[in-house]
Protein backbone atom coordinates (compact mmCIF):
# COMPACT_ATOMS: atom_id res chain seq x y z
CA UNK A 1 0.00 0.00 0.00
CA UNK A 2 1.48 3.32 -0.94
CA UNK A 3 1.48 6.56 1.16
CA UNK A 4 -0.80 8.27 -1.59
CA UNK A 5 -3.34 5.34 -1.59
CA UNK A 6 -5.88 7.17 0.99
CA UNK A 7 -5.66 10.45 -0.78
CA UNK A 8 -6.43 9.21 -4.26
CA UNK A 9 -9.21 7.09 -2.81
CA UNK A 10 -10.85 9.98 -1.82
CA UNK A 11 -10.14 11.97 -5.40
CA UNK A 12 -11.12 8.96 -7.48
CA UNK A 13 -14.23 9.29 -5.16
CA UNK A 14 -15.76 12.96 -6.28
CA UNK A 15 -17.08 13.88 -9.36
CA UNK A 16 -14.66 13.94 -12.28
CA UNK A 17 -14.31 16.82 -14.31
CA UNK A 18 -12.61 20.09 -14.00
CA UNK A 19 -14.00 22.42 -11.14
CA UNK A 20 -13.93 26.20 -11.75
CA UNK A 21 -14.81 28.80 -9.19
CA UNK A 22 -17.37 31.34 -9.27
CA UNK A 23 -18.60 34.48 -7.44
CA UNK A 24 -21.84 36.43 -8.09
CA UNK A 25 -24.55 38.04 -6.37
CA UNK A 26 -25.74 34.74 -5.12
CA UNK A 27 -22.27 33.76 -3.11
CA UNK A 28 -19.26 32.16 -4.06
CA UNK A 29 -18.73 28.35 -4.72
CA UNK A 30 -17.09 25.47 -7.34
CA UNK A 31 -18.78 24.04 -10.19
CA UNK A 32 -18.55 21.37 -12.10
CA UNK A 33 -19.84 21.51 -15.68
CA UNK A 34 -23.54 20.49 -15.06
CA UNK A 35 -23.86 21.35 -10.94
CA UNK A 36 -22.31 22.96 -8.20
CA UNK A 37 -19.53 20.87 -6.49
CA UNK A 38 -19.99 23.85 -3.28
CA UNK A 39 -21.32 26.51 -2.49
CA UNK A 40 -21.26 29.23 0.07
CA UNK A 41 -24.34 31.27 0.87
CA UNK A 42 -24.11 34.35 2.45
CA UNK A 43 -21.47 36.12 5.01
CA UNK A 44 -22.05 36.26 8.24
CA UNK A 45 -20.90 38.67 11.31
CA UNK A 46 -17.49 37.21 12.65
CA UNK A 47 -17.62 34.46 9.74
CA UNK A 48 -15.35 34.60 6.55
CA UNK A 49 -14.99 37.57 4.28
CA UNK A 50 -15.45 37.62 0.55
CA UNK A 51 -12.32 37.46 -0.26
CA UNK A 52 -11.47 34.58 2.01
CA UNK A 53 -14.49 33.11 0.73
CA UNK A 54 -13.11 33.60 -2.86
CA UNK A 55 -9.78 32.65 -2.04
CA UNK A 56 -11.47 29.19 -0.24
CA UNK A 57 -13.58 28.54 -3.59
CA UNK A 58 -10.00 28.86 -5.91
CA UNK A 59 -8.21 26.61 -3.76
CA UNK A 60 -10.87 24.22 -3.94
CA UNK A 61 -11.18 24.47 -7.59
CA UNK A 62 -7.59 24.33 -8.40
CA UNK A 63 -7.04 21.28 -6.68
CA UNK A 64 -10.25 19.26 -8.76
CA UNK A 65 -9.93 15.64 -8.71
CA UNK A 66 -7.85 15.42 -11.88
CA UNK A 67 -5.38 17.35 -11.09
CA UNK A 68 -4.99 16.22 -7.72
CA UNK A 69 -4.56 12.73 -9.20
CA UNK A 70 -2.18 13.99 -11.71
CA UNK A 71 0.06 15.29 -8.37
CA UNK A 72 -0.31 11.80 -6.75
CA UNK A 73 0.59 10.27 -10.07
CA UNK A 74 3.76 11.98 -10.11
CA UNK A 75 4.77 11.81 -6.87
CA UNK A 76 4.59 7.91 -6.56
CA UNK A 77 6.85 8.10 -9.69
CA UNK A 78 9.40 10.47 -8.14
CA UNK A 79 9.30 8.40 -4.80
CA UNK A 80 10.23 5.24 -6.72
CA UNK A 81 13.18 6.94 -7.96
CA UNK A 82 14.41 8.47 -5.10
CA UNK A 83 13.65 4.84 -3.66
CA UNK A 84 15.87 3.32 -6.61
CA UNK A 85 18.39 6.28 -5.86
CA UNK A 86 19.08 5.65 -2.21
CA UNK A 87 20.48 2.17 -2.01
CA UNK A 88 23.19 4.10 -4.36
CA UNK A 89 23.96 6.26 -1.50
CA UNK A 90 24.20 3.87 1.02
CA UNK A 91 26.89 1.94 -0.82
CA UNK A 92 30.22 1.99 1.09
CA UNK A 93 32.10 3.33 -2.13
CA UNK A 94 30.42 6.24 -2.35
CA UNK A 95 31.02 9.95 -0.66
CA UNK A 96 27.85 11.79 -0.25
CA UNK A 97 30.02 15.49 0.01
CA UNK A 98 26.34 17.59 -0.57
CA UNK A 99 24.43 15.52 1.80
CA UNK A 100 21.94 13.91 -1.44
CA UNK A 101 21.55 10.87 0.75
CA UNK A 102 20.21 12.69 3.67
CA UNK A 103 17.91 14.96 1.51
CA UNK A 104 16.82 11.80 0.07
CA UNK A 105 15.82 10.00 3.10
CA UNK A 106 13.98 13.35 4.36
CA UNK A 107 11.94 13.48 1.05
CA UNK A 108 11.14 9.57 1.05
CA UNK A 109 10.12 9.96 5.05
CA UNK A 110 7.93 12.86 4.34
CA UNK A 111 6.22 10.93 1.11
CA UNK A 112 5.23 7.76 3.67
CA UNK A 113 3.70 10.81 5.54
CA UNK A 114 1.20 11.86 2.28
CA UNK A 115 -2.56 10.93 3.74
CA UNK A 116 -1.79 11.53 7.58
CA UNK A 117 -3.75 14.41 9.52
CA UNK A 118 -1.20 16.21 11.48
Amino acid sequence: MKPTDKLRRVAEATTQEEWRYYHNEIGTGVAGKMADIAHCRGFYEGGRTVEEEKANAQHIATFDPPTVLRLLDTLDQMAAVLHECSSDYNHPYFTDRRGTGERITKALEAYKKLGERE
